[in-house]
């Protein structure tokens, strides 16, 4: 029995999707999976590979977590998923969702609505998949003759108070009706709500689309969310396959 680390990151959809995806391939070739959860240091993680002596690694790197050097695995195989590929400072095995793509699907949702504008909400802090999400929108809008805004703000993810006065005050200058994507579900709770504060009609004013599919927020917001969700649990599945091939063939480039 091969016995595997996964490495975790915080994710609230995204995390236990990954995770079944691995077990799921893990149980038909017969791996032992221990879960290594959020918030592991460089340090924890080199102790860890000695205590186990994993014949192979998964590490998740959700939410900016666990960019860890791929040189402190030694010669153990390793994969990386939802990394970004800037941050890998050697030729490395990597799984990254398609985060364009998933912004041509929310693309397509809201061009079909025929609307006056079109806008885009980033997460407030850097993130690489928010950035590669905003450039495969605007690449969706150009094709088809129209322009975007984007929500510039100050506030950081955990101020909801400032964040939800930022994207009041720029909501109302924006042309009705317009069409929002935002970079996940969260950032497009908050325009709903920030809308919704503001007096607007959804979706008469403002049409809505996030992504993760998060169904806890995407069934509590009002109205409801409409949201693009990847296939985490194929992620995983693809992670652990592409581990599998490395651990059968350590040259394999």
């Amino acid at each position: 029995m091969k016995t595997i680390l996964y490495f975790q990151a915080n994710g609230r959809i995204s995390r236990q999707l990954k995770a079944e995806g691995v077990f799921a391939f893990g149980r038909k070739h017969g791996w032992d999976v221990q879960i290594i959860e959020p918030g592991a240091s460089e340090h924890k993680a080199t102790e860890l590979i000695r205590f186990w002596n994993p014949d192979g690694v998964i590490v998740e790197c959700g939410s900016e977590q666990n960019h860890f050097k791929p040189t402190i695995f030694g010669t153990v195989p390793v994969v990386f998923l939802d990394r970004n590929p800037k941050t890998l400072s050697a030729p490395s095995f990597c799984v990254t969702h398609d985060s364009e793509a998933t912004a041509k699907i929310a693309a397509r949702e809201l061009l079909s609505l025929r609307l006056a504008a079109y806008a885009y909400v980033p997460w407030p802090e850097p993130r690489f998949w928010s950035d590669a999400r905003e450039k495969g929108f605007s690449r969706a809008l150009h094709l088809n003759g129209h322009g975007y805004v984007r929500f510039i703000g100050k506030a950081k993810s955990s101020d909801v108070r400032s964040l939800q006065q930022e994207l009041s005050s720029w909501l109302k200058e924006l042309p009705r009706p317009v069409g929002v994507f935002a970079a996940n579900d969260f950032m497009a709770s908050q325009v709903i709500s920030a809308a919704n504060r503001s007096g607007m009609n959804i979706p008469e004013d403002i049409a809505v689309v996030g992504v993760d599919n998060d169904e806890l927020i995407c069934e509590n917001t009002n109205p409801t969310l409409s949201s693009v969700m990847p296939d985490f649990r194929s992620a995983g599945e693809k992670a652990a396959a592409l581990l599998d091939r490395r651990i059968d063939n350590p040259r394999m480039r």
